[in-house]
């Protein structure tokens, strides 16, 4: 498997994260490193969907908008995505087991946590490995950001071990955002 190169590049003010973040563990035997993050929620008719998305390059929330407006993807990137619904209310703080393992599954119960490693490869197609099991903790939820840890075993059997803390800056552009219609094929970028 080729290494996934490591970024430390310091991050813009946009995004409001002070230090990258650090995900300790590994996948396939491959380790991951400094990362930058973003998050979001969605509300409605009573129902909230929660999602913090760990990603492996600098200045996450423009980056990311800019890559789905424009329809181009990076090579080896890879990421997170942590994901919590409340069909009958609001997400708050707490402590939150993995109970989605797979895309169809759906448990009993209002609430929905499911977690998936999540990357590109050398053709930028996008493959997801979900979490078997973990823990999502929610220390801080606010409109600028959403704050916690993740402690999260990736693929049935056990591909790795994922661990890991969040800072992540409100980025509700991403929520919202659409290819450009002149966007074309896409292309696929290093």
């Amino acid at each position: 498997m080729t290494a996934v190169p490591t970024h430390r590049a310091p991050l813009r003010l946009i995004c409001r994260t002070v230090l990258p973040l650090r995900i300790v563990g590994t996948v396939r035997g491959a380790p991951l490193g400094d990362v930058d993050a973003f998050s979001f929620v969605q509300t409605h008719d009573g129902s909230t969907f929660l999602s913090v998305r760990v990603v492996s390059f600098p200045h996450a929330c423009t980056d990311v908008v800019s890559m789905v407006q424009r329809n181009t993807f990076h090579q080896t990137s890879y990421g997170i995505d942590l994901n919590i619904s409340n069909q009958s209310g609001e997400v708050a703080p707490g402590t939150y087991p993995v109970n989605v393992t797979y895309p169809s599954e759906m448990p009993i119960g209002d609430v929905r946590v499911n977690a998936a490693f999540v990357h590109n490869d050398p053709q930028c197609v996008q493959q997801s490995i979900f979490a078997s099991s973990g823990t999502i903790q929610l220390d801080e939820v606010t409109a600028s950001r959403i704050g916690g840890s993740f402690d999260l075993f990736i693929g049935e059997p056990p591909l790795g071990r994922l661990r890991g803390s969040f800072a992540a800056p409100s980025c509700d552009a991403f929520a919202t955002v659409t290819t450009f219609p002149d966007a074309g094929a896409g292309a696929c970028l290093p």
